[in-house]
């Protein structure tokens, strides 16, 4: 996630250097850190601090951007991007406190081989992910280059759909996932 976000910031800063690329740079990463807690919970079936973690992000980041824009009248671009990051940093403090109590029990054998597992199995994922987003952004450009705008308003709100539909199935697979991990009954294991 560290390498990712270097490169990530660094083409975003050569093509279109801003003052925000920092900004941008911290919140992805501590995004990145945020999420590697919030797995170790799902993991530990602590799905309703997980649930928790997952909602405060956009609630911390909505507060402060609610505060500065009406309470102070500063309605601008940094308020929001430095929102953005206090409120990630606000989601990574939190989830450490949820996560720590589960990394006792982890060994520094077990440790580097749950790491090595990470990395060699989330890397598919994230690159996938990754590739599937750039696919629909890139259409957009794409039914826009041939002129076809009023498409590009048909394809964002397919590409809206199918994406809450792929919420759906991932949180669902999500909790089957934690129930699975920590049931020690193979043949419910199975059957879910």
């Amino acid at each position: 996630s560290v390498l990712v976000s270097i490169l990530g910031i660094f083409v975003l800063h050569w093509f279109h250097p801003s003052p925000y690329t920092f900004w941008l740079f911290g919140a992805a990463l501590l995004q990145s850190f945020t999420s590697v807690h919030h797995m170790v919970l799902v993991g530990r079936n602590s799905l309703l601090q997980y649930n928790i973690g997952t909602a405060l992000q956009p609630l911390l980041n909505l507060a402060y951007v609610y505060f500065f824009f009406e309470c102070c009248g500063l309605k601008t671009l940094e308020v929001f991007v430095e929102g953005f990051f206090y409120s990630s940093l606000g989601t990574y403090t939190v989830s450490i406190f949820q996560s720590m109590r589960f990394y006792s029990s982890i060994g520094l054998v077990e440790l580097r081989q749950t790491l090595r597992d990470m990395v060699r199995f989330g890397s598919g994922t994230y690159f996938s992910t990754i590739v599937q987003t750039i696919n629909y952004r890139v259409s957009y450009y794409v039914l826009f280059w041939f002129g076809l705008s009023k498409a590009v308003g048909e394809m964002s709100n397919g590409v809206a759909l199918a994406e809450a539909t792929w919420m759906i199935s991932n949180s669902l697979s999500l909790v089957l996932y934690a129930h699975i991990l920590n049931n020690d009954n193979e043949k419910e294991q199975q059957l879910l």
